[in-house]
């Protein structure tokens, strides 16, 4: 039997046709190296073959053996936890409506609910290495319908253009879809394996989409969070010995540049921002910074205040003057008590765990980095919304997975946890571009 023959009958026992390429070049590697080490003991070419085929084993068996490891793995017991998830949500903002006279949001939120889950199990069955692939080009179509949607649709709210009307509805979040930007922002980096110190400017190029989007967007605070998630996905990137550079130096330039930024971009503010830019910039300090606390106080009076099980009226005393603002945690804790919020939050927790650590362990290093950025965005904006809603801080576009709903929430964690998903399901599959200099993997 030769190589050929032996690779077609093999060929017949995978049913998962895609990953067909990446097998038949594992094995014909592995043959080659055996077919060299017969011709080393004096064979000929044509022994040579014959004997490594042969040493490769019965043909079925090992396709069999094959089959059973590329092939998609569905993280059911995740996927289930997440469902779960949502639907907790949905009975908590269902119960609080009704019972808690707390005025909080619910109509039709069941949909979004829904929507995030069906978008996540769509993207699921994306092999995630196709968009990786196609990550340039699919950050400047991101960012040029941002821009038009801006430009052409636009709507004010609260002297910011946050929301791209189509025919009169606010229909697009554009402060929640830029998180889109950041799992294509690691692709990219993927891309620049091997390279030296060029590869900062261009990781700096590649994380202005999503900046200028922010920016258009009238949000400082949006733009300087963009630029530390994207220096969290570098960073990592860089500990890997993705690129020719002195890790060190690296290092402490980006810690630098976060120190920094923020200073800068409040001085630009103070000298050329708009009126209420200014303003709103002077809230975050002494003595305005005491109004700010003022509005806070009821979110830190009902953390202090709630019951480890069942509602209090103490805690839930002074909610009302928030309307119908998403702090669904905190109703959670004033109403349903210390317990239930923080189990909550745990299993939420712990889905983002699992799905950080199944991602970190992927042997293909281009899904390593896209599951990074979905999970930088998840636990990033996890935790500003838990600060926001125990009171300690007053910004936030109130996007959180789990916990806030709308369309562009619901889409946009839809396809981050989708995008997790598909990487663990395409974990023994997805291949990794021929061209590789990465001189370490980085696990």
């Amino acid at each position: 039997m030769d190589k050929k023959e032996y690779l077609e009958i093999l060929a017949e026992q995978i049913r998962y046709k895609k990953a067909l390429p990446m097998i038949e070049k594992e094995l014909e590697d592995h043959m080659e190296d055996q077919k060299k080490d017969f011709l080393a003991s004096g064979m000929t070419e044509k022994e040579a073959e014959a004997a490594a085929v042969m040493e490769m084993g019965d043909p079925v068996a090992v396709g069999v053996d094959m089959d059973r490891i590329h092939r998609p793995k569905m993280a059911w017991g995740l996927i289930l936890l997440t469902g779960a998830l949502y639907l907790a949500g949905m009975i908590f903002r269902y119960l609080l409506y009704n019972r808690s006279g707390l005025g909080i949001y619910i109509a039709n939120s069941w949909v979004y609910y829904v929507l995030a889950f069906v978008v996540m199990i769509g993207v699921c069955y994306v092999d995630y290495s196709r968009i990786g692939e196609k990550a340039r080009e699919l950050t400047v179509g991101l960012f040029l319908i941002l821009m038009a949607g801006i430009w052409f649709g636009g709507t004010v709210v609260n002297g910011s253009v946050g929301w791209i009307s189509v025919g009169g509805m606010m229909i697009l979040n554009v402060r929640v879809l830029v998180y889109l930007f950041l799992p294509l922002y690691g692709a990219i980096l993927y891309r620049y394996r091997g390279q030296g110190y060029e590869v900062i400017w261009k990781a700096i190029v590649w994380m202005l989409p999503a900046v200028v989007v922010a920016f258009y967007v009238n949000s400082l605070m949006l733009a300087l969070l963009l630029c530390a998630f994207s220096m969290v996905i570098f960073l990592y990137a860089v500990s890997c010995d993705w690129f020719r550079v002195k890790k060190k130096r690296v290092y402490f330039g980006t810690v630098s540049a976060v120190l920094i930024l923020p200073i800068l971009c409040a001085g630009m503010v103070w000298k050329f921002g708009a009126v209420y830019q200014k303003e709103r910039l002077q809230m975050l300090l002494p003595p305005y910074g005491e109004e700010i606390s003022a509005v806070m106080e009821p979110l830190r009076s009902a953390a202090a205040n709630s019951h480890m099980v069942g509602s209090s009226a103490q805690a839930m005393k002074g909610l009302e003057m928030y309307g119908d603002r998403d702090f669904l945690f905190t109703y959670i804790l004033s109403f349903c008590g210390i317990l239930i919020a923080v189990l909550f939050i745990s299993l939420i927790a712990v889905l983002l765990f699992y799905l950080l650590k199944h991602t970190l362990r992927q042997r293909n290093q281009a899904g390593r980095i896209m599951g990074l950025g979905c999970t930088v965005v998840l636990v990033g904006r996890l935790v500003i919304y838990l600060l926001g809603n125990l009171g300690l801080q007053p910004y936030g576009d109130g996007y959180c997975p789990f916990l806030s709903t709308g369309g562009s929430s619901a889409v946009v964690t839809g396809i981050l946890l989708g995008l997790l998903f598909s990487i663990y399901r395409y974990q023994n599959i997805a291949k990794e571009p021929k061209k590789s200099r990465t001189k370490q993997i980085c696990l």
